[in-house]
């Protein structure tokens, strides 16, 4: 095996700036701008290696595997610190993941034969037992991210396949006992959950399920099989199913009757699609069950990946940012960016490679300069573009929701200055539901339109009477009215656009927890105290404020006065604390 590590301050950076060059793969003419990023690892060409990599919660670890091992990389240090396992040849390893503290990591291991699930410590880089797992009647999956640590740290859990059907294992880290399993029986004879994302609390996943609907024939020896892939919240204490939320999505995979798809997926998890890339997500739950999820995101991200390309954006704009001209050597088949932001890994074939095996390259790079240059090039919105965005807070795909929010965030003033002028308490009166409903047929033009505003309004408080209304309508006109709101309620088990937009409003405001951010907070949760945006925006306030009590006991026990923080308005003492 060839393996160099270089520390990035030995190579130099050329971004984008002084050639214009052209690519493999380019249509004649065409030019792009090429960057060479400083390379902290590059592993060479391994035949028939599996390769796979993760870093540390606080970017300070990278693990990767390579030749039967997994080997733990101090970014800091620009050294290898560990290098864990030496597992018979002929298998390979499939997942690793490393625990919040950093102190503790997990690792698959496959042969054709068995599997074997292992917690390690990687201080001492010393095996703690096995994970209890019986591989003659389950294995670990291989979709997406499949294994991780539970946020209390005392727990890890995994996707495991049994027979056709997939389900979530939790183990106890201080046994290596199984606990309590969930999700297999949920959707039927082939199906159950392949991915999933913790919430920040740690009290919730959110999990991507797939459910086998039909096959059908594709050739005279094959089959097409159609799965229906959704998003549902369960209790990670209770194993109890919260609900579906968002849009599903239905995928056709062509292969051998009777099997599951395996190989072949979609270009990336439903659960990527929708904002979920990482674990830690807050989730909130109207009063009638109604289930919106916000993706928690570093204030300091800059980068993102599109796709399970390596073409690099810029996370609040979507901006294209100049290529990285060592990607162009091999095809990338798997990319990761840091949780700093500052580095990229990725993995892939050799370009021309004549192996006739699979052989795999690791490369880890600093995209520092990449971040910097996407926050140079950032232009404040426009007024029209802000229009947009608020629109978009209200999408029925989640991405272009939390789109809109990074984008706002990227521009927290001129953002606030907008908000200001469209943001307005919610209040309504659920008596006067049967009166809107009989409006809906008025003769009176503005009548109708003002009895539809308000029963989308008042959304899931609203919703039975609809459907109890459209059983016997008052005439075509009224259940052509009707039935668009029953439709847009049902769908995806949300809240209406005028509400969601409201909640990711919310999620902004606090988030930023300006002085006027927490104007706008206050100003929403003077409305109806039965409304659920009323309900949040109390909530959020809350949240603030506990926020700010902690920080004043952080000072109290550094011995400093709090005569100052006392004097002042509780929202100026909020000006630091966004997230």
């Amino acid at each position: 095996m060839t393996r160099s590590l270089v520390v990035a301050a030995a190579a130099s950076a050329v971004f984008g700036l002084v050639a214009w060059e052209k690519s493999s793969g380019q249509a004649a003419g065409e030019k792009k701008p090429l960057g060479v990023a400083p390379e902290i690892i590059r592993l060479e060409p391994k035949i028939n290696q599996s390769a796979f990599f993760v870093f540390s919660h606080d970017a300070k670890l990278f693990a990767y595997n390579w030749d039967n091992a997994i080997h733990v990389f101090d970014l800091k240090a620009g050294k290898e610190i560990q290098v864990l396992g030496n597992w018979p040849k002929g298998g390979w390893l499939e997942r690793t993941a490393i625990s919040p503290t950093g102190d503790k990591l997990l690792a698959a291991y496959r042969t054709t034969s068995a599997s074997e699930l292992w917690l390690w410590n990687l201080a001492t880089g010393t095996p703690l037992h096995a994970l209890e797992y019986d591989p003659s009647r389950e294995r670990l999956e291989s979709y997406d991210n499949p294994l991780g640590f539970c946020p209390d740290g005392k727990s890890a859990i995994g996707v495991l396949e049994r027979g056709s059907k997939w389900g979530l294992q939790l183990w106890d880290l201080a046994t290596g006992k199984k606990m309590p399993s969930f999700g297999w029986d949920l959707d039927g004879i082939r199906g159950g959950i392949r991915a999933f994302r913790f919430s920040e609390d740690g009290k919730t996943v959110v999990a991507e399920h797939w459910k086998h609907i039909r096959d059908e024939p594709w050739t005279s020896t094959k089959t097409q099989s159609h799965y229906n892939i959704s998003m549902r919240l369960w209790d990670l204490e209770s194993g109890r199913d919260l609900g579906r939320f968002g849009s599903s999505m239905e995928i056709v995979f062509k292969g051998v009757a009777g099997k599951m798809p395996g190989g072949s997926f979609p270009p990336e998890s439903r659960l990527k699609q929708v904002g979920l890339s990482t674990h830690g997500y807050r989730v909130r739950v109207s009063p009638l069950g109604r289930i919106m999820v916000f993706p928690r995101e570093s204030k300091d991200s800059v980068l993102a990946i599109k796709g399970r390309t390596t073409l690099l954006l810029d996370f609040a704009t979507g901006q294209e940012l100049p290529w990285v001209k060592q990607l162009d050597e091999f095809n990338v088949g798997w990319a990761a960016l840091s949780p700093d932001n500052r580095k990229l890994a990725v993995c892939g074939e050799p370009k021309g490679n004549k192996s006739g095996q699979h052989d795999q390259v690791i490369l880890l790079l600093d995209v520092s300069l990449w971040r910097e240059d996407a926050l140079k090039a950032r232009k404040e919105p426009t007024a029209k573009e802000l229009t947009a965005i608020s629109d978009d807070l209200g999408a029925d795909e989640p991405i272009k929701a939390l789109q809109a929010l990074r984008r706002m965030r990227a521009s927290p003033e001129i953002a606030l200055a907008f908000l200001k002028e469209q943001l307005r308490p919610v209040a309504y009166d659920t008596t006067k539901i049967p009166t809107y409903i009989a409006q809906i047929d008025d003769a009176n033009f503005k009548a109708r339109e003002h009895a539809e505003a308000e029963l989308i309004l008042m959304g899931e408080h609203a919703e039975a009477a609809l459907k109890k209304a459209l059983v016997t309508p008052a005439s075509p006109e009224a259940r052509a009215r009707l039935q668009p709101i029953v439709d847009m309620l049902d769908k995806g088990n949300w809240p209406a656009p005028a509400t969601r937009r409201l909640l990711w409003s919310i999620e902004f405001l606090e988030r930023d927890a300006t002085p006027a951010a927490v104007e706008l907070l206050e100003r929403l949760a003077t409305g109806g105290p039965e409304a659920w945006v009323t309900q949040e925006a109390i909530a959020s306030l809350q949240r603030l404020g506990k926020r700010l009590r902690e920080r004043n006991e952080a000072v109290t026990k550094a011995h400093l006065s709090l005569n100052y923080f006392d004097a002042l308005p509780a929202r100026l003492c909020l000006a630091s604390g966004g997230t």
